[in-house]
């Protein structure tokens, strides 16, 4: 009997010495009974640790989650304006008893005088902006600069634009250089020829004009 009992201790504590030996992961020393893999518990050998908490989900980044920006309004390819064009340039035309003059206070030192109602050979004088541009079709708002200069005071002047209409602007002031007046015309998209005059009596010297979209 005794023989027996010393037969089965001795089974059970080299039970014991084989399985500390083996390396058994549910037999451990330190009692853990888990490997880990790069300091982080649970994971398995061969696999990537997981990071983060357990159980959390992902979170974008903030690159990925901000919301795009709004795409900033399109250019019009027709942006326009203000342009200016000279009285005196040598691009436009002069007709009839008109004529560049100096005149103080003029943007380019000179005016186009003798316009409208005159007498004589040359009669009635004219000037004539040959290509004033514009890149579409459209109601435009030009502004023109004016003086009062010798001679009868004029006190209006009719503005044609070719295969256009025509508009007839009251005008003021004295023969200070210089002061405008703003009237709305419509124009054709590409070049157009704009005449100023009046048949009925004499318009002001013009010194320039704006063109700007309304």
């Amino acid at each position: 009997m005794l023989a027996a009992v010393v037969v089965l201790l001795v089974v059970a504590v080299a039970g014991a010495l084989w399985a500390v030996s083996s390396g058994d992961p549910d037999s451990r020393a330190d009692g853990t009974g888990i490997f880990t893999a790069e300091g982080t518990a649970g994971a398995t050998p061969g696999v990537p640790a997981a990071t983060g908490s357990p159980g959390a989900e992902a979170t974008p980044s903030a690159a990925a989650s901000s919301a795009a920006p709004s795409p900033s309004p399109s250019v019009n390819a027709a942006a326009f304006g203000p342009v200016t064009y000279e009285a005196e340039a040598s691009g436009n035309t002069l007709l009839g008893q008109a004529e560049v003059v100096a005149l103080a206070g003029a943007s380019g030192g000179r005016v186009v005088r003798h316009l409208g109602d005159g007498a004589g050979a040359k009669k009635d004088g004219a000037l004539r902006f040959n290509a004033i541009t514009v890149p579409e079709a459209g109601t435009y708002t030009l502004t023109f600069y004016y003086a009062q200069v010798a001679g009868p005071r004029a006190d209006r002047v009719t503005i044609s634009v070719a295969g256009g209409g025509t508009v007839t602007a009251t005008v003021a002031g004295d023969g200070a250089c210089c002061a405008s007046r703003s009237v709305s015309v419509r124009l054709r998209a590409g070049a157009n020829a704009v005449t100023f005059t009046n048949t009925g009596g004499p318009a002001p010297a013009i010194d320039r004009v704006v063109v700007r979209r309304s």
